[in-house]
């Protein structure tokens, strides 16, 4: 939406497997009055893809590929590099001991870390390439890629999205006006720290009878997730809500916010929940401290620290006053500092300067 305000018109095109189609993306920038495109992309290696997307960008004169992702990287490569086109990648994550995992979809069961190797060879050599923290921008100079072609923009967050107060999710969960709501936001896998969410919580209740954790997203454990909060006896007190498309809505509902995330780079969920006007409680790992300062927007703790978790909850729930501060410093410092209008025109300056290495105009 703010790359249309600055007069850039731009596509967004996604792999698809004939089979295994996700389309949320595409529905997601519909709404937004965004232009996209699948790409039908089968196994490992698929020419035909390659050749349909030399098509589309010869056809729709396009200045500029911003990639996202390894695969995304692989191809965009070869079909700037085909074409002459310049080309920009946005790293999420890293390409030093990636975490390994193994995709169902339309990846072709391939290893992560097969696209990681790529990664290393072609990067250096892209236009531009965009860290999201300085952990990752480290990382990426470590490996190859010069300074000059390096660039550092922290994600960003589109404000008006957040901060409508709801009742409604309260409601259709059957959750009292007066409980206290925890809240994270994440997906259900090992790094996202949440078994010491679930131990910090059983604690908390010893204190906060009148407590409830609401749990959403999905992924591998789960069901493992739901036995531990059974074993610890506080089942009745834990939602799942499984993946959920009104996250403005979830957040309105949790008086404060948790993520006690092993490793992170710098997590959207908390900019939304900065932007929602909830108070933080996070793990001080990646660029986390970069967005929360230890008692000022929330608390920070330990990695895997069951008790600082149990004790900044316990702090924070029991002093509204305390509540309400730290939510208003957590709004003011993403509005100032993590907008979405903020990081779009950083992203303009980085297109710019890709093609003037290009020799094109930017007009």
């Amino acid at each position: 939406m703010e790359l249309k305000a600055q007069n850039i018109w731009n596509v967004l095109g996604v792999f698809g497997n004939y089979h295994n189609l996700h389309l949320e993306i595409i529905e997601e920038a519909k709404k937004n009055d965004l232009g996209t495109h699948i790409f039908y992309c089968n196994g490992r290696f698929d020419i035909k893809t390659m050749y349909n997307m030399i098509n589309f960008i010869k056809n729709n004169k396009v200045d500029i590929i911003h990639t996202h992702g390894s695969k995304p990287n692989f191809y965009g490569f070869v079909v700037a590099k085909l074409l002459k086109v310049p080309i920009v990648a946005t790293c999420h994550g890293r390409i030093e001991n990636p975490i390994v995992s193994v995709s169902n979809s339309w990846a072709g069961k391939i290893s992560n870390k097969k696209y990681y190797r790529i990664d290393k060879t072609i990067l250096p050599r892209f236009g531009k390439v965009i860290a999201v923290s300085e952990d990752i921008k480290d990382e990426f100079l470590r490996n190859g890629v010069i300074e000059g072609r390096i660039g550092l923009i922290y994600n960003g967050v589109a404000i008006n999205k957040y901060g409508a107060a709801t009742e409604t999710i309260r409601k259709e969960l059957n959750i009292d006006k007066e409980t206290k709501v925890i809240g994270t936001v994440a997906r259900l896998t090992a790094e996202k720290g949440l078994p010491f969410l679930l131990e910090a919580f059983e604690k908390v209740l010893r204190v906060l009878p009148d407590s409830t954790l609401i749990i959403v997203g999905n992924g591998p454990l789960g069901d493992e997730l739901k036995e531990k909060a059974c074993e610890l006896g506080i089942a009745a007190k834990v939602i799942f809500t499984g993946k959920r498309n009104d996250l403005p809505q979830i957040y309105s509902t949790m008086d404060i916010f948790v993520l006690p995330s092993l490793k992170e780079e710098l997590p959207m969920v908390i900019l939304e929940a900065m932007a929602s006007k909830k108070p933080i409680i996070a793990t001080n790992v990646g660029a986390i401290p970069k967005l929360i300062e230890n008692g000022r927007e929330g608390f920070l703790v330990g990695p895997g620290r069951t008790d600082d978790l149990t004790r900044a909850i316990i702090a924070m729930a029991k002093d509204i006053g305390m509540e309400k501060k730290f939510a208003e410093n957590a709004y003011k410092k993403v509005v100032e500092e993590f907008s979405s209008e903020k990081m779009c025109r950083r992203y303009v300056d980085a297109y710019k300067e890709v093609m003037q290495q290009k020799g094109k105009s930017t007009n």
